[in-house]
């Protein structure tokens, strides 16, 4: 196995090609698929942190 790089996004070009999908919605849990690309890193695996909220202003994380 080779050694991967590992990147963080500065360039703001990261985007998720294919959004982001949820599943199996439980009252204390759900399922999150996602992929992110950023043209700036090559292939260069990248660390992608979410923030998941119950309010849509974002205050209870």
């Amino acid at each position: 196995m080779k050694n991967r790089e590992i990147a963080t996004s500065q360039s703001g070009i990261t985007y998720f090609p294919q959004s982001l999908a949820s599943g199996d919605p439980r009252p204390e849990s759900m399922v999150l698929w996602t992929r992110i690309e950023d043209a700036a890193t090559d292939d260069r695996d990248l660390t992608l942190r979410l923030q998941v909220a119950t309010d849509t202003v974002l205050h209870d994380l």
